[in-house]
C-alpha cells in the first residue's frame, strides 16, 4: 500500500509482518522512505505504530495530500481489507 509523494521525493506505505492474503495484513504500521534520485529507497522511517493495551490494531491504506505535507491512513483492529470499523487519521 505505497504512495508517492506529488514531488517525487519520498513513499508512505505500511509495513507488516502479518500478511493473511494479498490484501489482507495485521499490526500495519505507517513508514516513509526517501527516494535518491537514482530512484532507489532510502533509509524507512516510521511515522507511527500503533499501541493499545487492549486490542491489536492496524494500520492501513496511506494516503498523501496534494501538497506532500500531511498522511491519511486507516486505524483499525483486525484486518485491513474493508474493515468497517476503520477510522480516518491525518499525521503531519
Amino acid at each position: 500500500m505505497p504512495d508517492w509523494s506529488p514531488d517525487g521525493t519520498f513513499i508512505a506505505a505500511i509495513a507488516s509482518e502479518e500478511l493473511w492474503c494479498d490484501n489482507c495484513f495485521g499490526d500495519g504500521q505507517l513508514v516513509t522512505a526517501t527516494i535518491a534520485d537514482d530512484g532507489t529507497l532510502g533509509p524507512i522511517t516510521t511515522l507511527y505504530a500503533p499501541t493499545s493495551s487492549t486490542v491489536k490494531l492496524n494500520v492501513f491504506y496511506p494516503s498523501i495530500s496534494p501538497d506532500g505535507k500531511w498522511i491519511a491512513f486507516d486505524q483499525a483492529a483486525g484486518s485491513s481489507y474493508a474493515n468497517p470499523e476503520a477510522a480516518l487519521y491525518v499525521i503531519s
